[in-house]
């Protein structure tokens, strides 16, 4: 799972790729995502899961956000495929 710190799939990325457990993304704006996994991601408001969040099926990708998103503080890589 890849996102960036700004639109466009540009400015600072991040690689995340540990599953089973919420990892922090560690950027202050997440402006683009691409979920490159075979599996589903979850998208979250709170570094620790709670608040909004959604569900990134396999190859899901985003240039622009808005709302939470562009705010999100976690992922949580699953091992099941779809959402």
């Amino acid at each position: 799972m890849c996102v960036w710190s700004q639109t466009g799939y540009s400015g600072t990325m991040k690689k995340i790729s540990a599953t089973g457990s919420y990892k922090s993304i560690g950027l202050a704006t997440v402006e683009s995502y691409y979920n490159n996994r075979s599996k589903r991601t979850w998208l979250h408001e709170k570094v620790d899961g709670s608040g909004d969040y959604v569900c990134l099926n396999p190859g899901a990708r985003a240039s622009s956000l808005s709302g939470w998103q562009d705010n999100a503080k976690a992922v949580y890589l699953a091992t099941i495929t779809n959402c």
